[in-house]
């Protein structure tokens, strides 16, 4: 990323079936006419695209907890999905992404529970 861009979230598609929504228009809407052609061959550059390397998106966040086990306290935080424990007295959250399973800790409506 070149300095000054902002992180742009991609958006994907699935070829398939975006291929077959265009057929069932050209069928729907064009007989025998050059725009059908036309959607048909705009089908075929779709599904003839190289799919994109992507993994789906894990959202957590980071929760407090405090134990007191054998006469000692730990404080820290947890990340949501995988349960990995930080260590800190402030409960000081360690960053926007879990090092341990990559959950983004975004605090957004759809974190894991």
């Amino acid at each position: 990323m070149m300095t000054g861009e902002t992180e742009k979230a991609h958006e994907y598609i699935d070829l398939e079936e975006t291929k077959q929504k265009i057929l069932r228009v050209a069928e729907k809407n064009y007989e025998r006419k050059p725009e059908k052609l036309g959607m048909i061959h705009a089908a075929h550059i779709v599904k003839n695209m190289p799919a994109a390397d992507v993994a789906p998106i894990v959202y957590a966040r980071w929760e407090p907890y405090h134990e007191a086990d054998f006469g000692w306290d730990e404080y820290g935080v947890r990340c949501t999905n995988c349960k990995l424990e930080v260590e800190n007295k402030d409960f000081t959250f360690p960053g926007n992404f879990c090092p341990r399973c990559g959950a983004k800790m975004d605090g957004g409506a759809r974190h894991a529970d």
